[in-house]
C-alpha cells in the first residue's frame, strides 16, 4: 500500500509476506486499516534488484448503507422507548454479512449502544425491546 501511484515514500506489504512469481492476486485482509494510503502498488522484484515503477490501483473501500430508517416508538411511557426498527438495504448487498442497529446521541452515531444483536442480511428490521431509557439517544443508526 502507498500514499500515492508513485509508490514514493511510506510503503506498507500487506500480509508481511511477499507474493510468488507465479501468483497473480494478493489478498488484503478484512479490516485493514487504510490510513494515509490511497493505492495498491506492486512491484516486479528479481534475485537483484526491485522495479522501480510501479503498477498502482486507487483503493476502493466498500461500505454498503442502509437508507430509509423508520422507527415509531410504540412506548407510551414518558422517558422509555420501543417498537421496531425498520430500514430499505443497500442495492449491493454482496458485501452485507449482517446488520447491527444502534441507539445513538447523534446521526453520527455519537454514544451508541447496540439494539440488541446482530440482524442477518435479508432481514431489514430490528426489535427495540419495550421500556428502554432513552437517556440521551436522539437517533437510531
Amino acid at each position: 500500500l502507498s500514499p500515492d501511484a508513485a509508490g514514493l515514500g511510506i510503503r506498507s506489504l500487506v500480509g508481511g509476506a511477499v507474493v510468488p512469481g507465479n501468483a497473480d492476486q494478493s489478498l488484503v485482509p478484512e479490516n485493514t486499516a487504510v490510513g494515509v494510503f490511497t493505492h495498491a502498488v506492486v512491484y516486479s522484484v528479481s534475485d537483484v534488484e526491485e522495479q522501480t515503477t510501479p503498477v498502482a490501483a486507487a483503493l476502493e473501500d466498500e461500505y454498503p448503507s442502509v437508507s430509509g430508517i423508520v422507527f415509531d416508538d410504540e412506548d407510551l411511557d414518558s422517558g422509555e422507548l420501543g417498537g421496531t426498527i425498520t430500514w430499505q438495504p443497500p442495492a449491493d448487498q454482496t458485501q452485507v454479512r449482517y446488520y447491527a442497529a444502534y441507539l445513538a446521541e447523534s446521526a453520527a452515531g455519537a454514544s451508541r449502544s447496540q439494539i440488541g444483536t446482530d440482524v442477518p442480511q435479508g432481514t431489514n428490521s430490528a426489535i427495540l425491546a419495550p421500556g428502554t431509557p432513552i437517556g440521551l439517544y436522539t437517533h437510531v443508526v
